[in-house]
């Protein structure tokens, strides 16, 4: 039986082999911090954006981030995410106010935003959820006329554009994640990007411990430098990147061609200002037209070889250690998207014919079910 796993195999290339072994092989190991400056350098270059300051996670970028700009009281954040979206806030000691969703885009309904704003609001936190690029301009115009902080959660996104621009310069700042499932990786790590010298400033020192240098703590930061074997990688990796974005749009694309034709499938809508990396295939399955429910058709392909996720399911509003918050509204949007969405396998290494085997498969399954449902109404 043919099989197709969610994530591919770590994709280490002769340039990210060879930068490792050029670091573990000599003097090298003892200029580590040079390998970091030079992939914070470059990602400045790529990205258009004055500072970028790589860290151990995406995760911990949004801790120090958070920090970093000051935030107390009450963030704006969407319950649709991951958890290293909202955990970082709670170690901050601030609450989140999970607000909904888009129907269509997944990302956080503006509308949402504007009725949650309150006195206590010091920030929203948005999420370009999927890399799929959030409505930038509208999000910072509504933080200016409220006087709020705005961080873009930018996980999903490196390589995605807004209106020609790459993501990383928008808002007060965006987190990237470097981990493995991302367009670029260093298999564990993330990066922090600004235009605003004060944040950059504070952000250098948080991820230090707080250290000047001198020894002296002047803050309460972390150790949460990137490892240099991570930024050797990041800078093999940013040498090929457009080649891969370039290859996984068209992969993108002929996934979303097969698949829109199928039956109770809905596609995430991407912003129309938006060159799209497409870091996930998703579908909303509607268990009436479609004929099977979301849990079914996962577990139809498992059965067939195609290895399947439920991002993000439960939806973070619904995780035990947040049971104690009150969200001000039914997020209704977010519960059904997070109960009837599933991911499909996708990366840039895929071939075209994974592609259509999955769409094909889908699609057999659909029509078997209908044809055994058929039978049972005839019986009857």
């Amino acid at each position: 039986m043919k099989r197709i796993d969610y994530v591919e195999p770590i994709p280490l290339n002769r340039l990210a082999l060879g930068a490792i072994h050029q670091y573990v092989k000599g003097k090298a190991v003892y200029n580590h911090g040079l390998l970091i400056e030079a992939f914070e350098e470059a990602l400045c270059r790529y990205l258009k954006v004055k500072h970028c300051l790589c860290v151990n996670s995406g995760t911990t970028g949004l801790m120090l981030a958070i920090k970093a700009l000051g935030l107390k009281g009450e963030v704006i954040v969407p319950s649709y995410s991951f958890c290293g979206t909202v955990h970082p806030l709670a170690w901050n000691g601030i609450t989140p106010r999970f607000i909904d969703i888009d129907s269509k885009t997944f990302n956080l309904d503006l509308n949402q935003v504007k009725r949650n704003i309150t006195p206590r609001t010091s920030a929203i936190l948005a999420v370009h959820m999927y890399g799929n690029p959030c409505d930038v301009e509208a999000l910072g115009a509504l933080a200016k006329k409220h006087g709020l902080k705005l961080i873009f959660d930018a996980a999903h996104a490196f390589g995605s554009r807004y209106k020609g621009r790459l993501l990383g310069a928008f808002g007060d700042l965006e987190v990237f994640s470097l981990q493995t499932t991302k367009v670029l990786t260093v298999l564990e790590g993330g990066f922090i990007s600004t235009n605003q010298e004060s944040v950059y400033k504070k952000l250098f020192l948080l991820r230090r411990q707080g250290n000047r240098g001198d020894g002296n703590c002047v803050d309460v930061g972390l150790n949460a430098r990137m490892h240099p074997l991570a930024a050797a990688m990041g800078l093999a990796g940013l040498k090929v990147i457009d080649k891969n974005i370039q290859k996984r749009r068209k992969l993108g694309e002929c996934y979303y061609s097969l698949l829109s034709k199928i039956p109770g499938i809905t596609l995430q809508e991407i912003n129309k200002f938006a060159d799209y990396i497409y870091q996930d295939i998703i579908l909303l399955v509607d268990d009436d037209v479609f004929g099977l429910s979301r849990d079914a058709l996962a577990c139809q392909l498992e059965k067939r070889g195609i290895s399947t996720r439920k991002y993000y399911h439960p939806p973070v509003h619904r995780y035990s250690c947040y049971s104690h918050l009150k969200t001000p509204s039914p997020l209704k949007v977010t519960d059904h998207v997070a109960d009837n969405i599933v991911c499909l396998p996708f990366y840039s290494s895929m071939s075209f014919g994974d592609i259509e085997y999955i769409c094909q498969t889908i699609r057999k399954i659909q029509s078997n079910h209908a044809a055994k449902s058929i039978k049972q109404r005839v019986r009857t």
